[in-house]
């Protein structure tokens, strides 16, 4: 009878820890989203803010080279100002958004490096005691492997770490 129950309260403990490694795996997979919702921001924000500077450079441009036999040169002056000011405040406020957007990513790539690194290490304690099916412990480490902890992506989305490697 003993054997039975200590069978029942190992079943239930087991049980309760996928449960619990589960609502971590949601957890850390709530934060990549984030973290990949704030990589969208950025790189929009980048696209936006050189099309803008470029914009600005081309129409300033073309009101110089165009418009200066209609316009006074005192106005052209004028002119020109105003709109490099107007480019030079928009390109510095896409700046902030992009500081701060980098910033709120950072925050939620360290939690969820730390979610991840407590799921491996689970992973490995529980998987040395055998107490996983081969299959069970095979969807835990497929779901583990989307995160992109560690990883940092360069220029056209390209993976530092292994552009580096090729260099090496």
């Amino acid at each position: 009878m003993s054997s039975k129950y200590t069978d029942d309260v190992s079943l239930a403990s087991q049980q309760k820890l996928v449960s619990e490694l589960d609502e971590l795996l949601s957890l850390a997979e709530s934060l990549q989203e984030k973290v990949d919702v704030w990589n969208r921001r950025i790189f929009q924000s980048t696209a936006m803010l050189s099309v803008f500077f470029t914009m600005g450079g081309i129409f300033i441009s073309w009101l110089m080279i165009e418009q200066s036999q209609f316009v006074s040169q005192q106005n052209m002056k004028v002119a020109v100002m105003i709109l490099g000011v107007l480019v030079i405040f928009c390109v510095l406020l896409f700046m902030v958004s992009i500081q701060l957007s980098l910033s709120r990513r950072q925050r939620d790539e360290r939690a969820l490096e730390e979610v991840v690194s407590l799921l491996r290490e689970i992973e490995y304690a529980y998987g040395k005691e055998g107490k996983w099916s081969t299959i069970d412990r095979a969807k835990f480490r497929i779901r583990l492997s989307r995160f992109t902890v560690g990883r940092r992506w360069g220029l056209f989305g390209v993976l530092q770490h292994e552009v580096a490697s090729e260099k090496a």
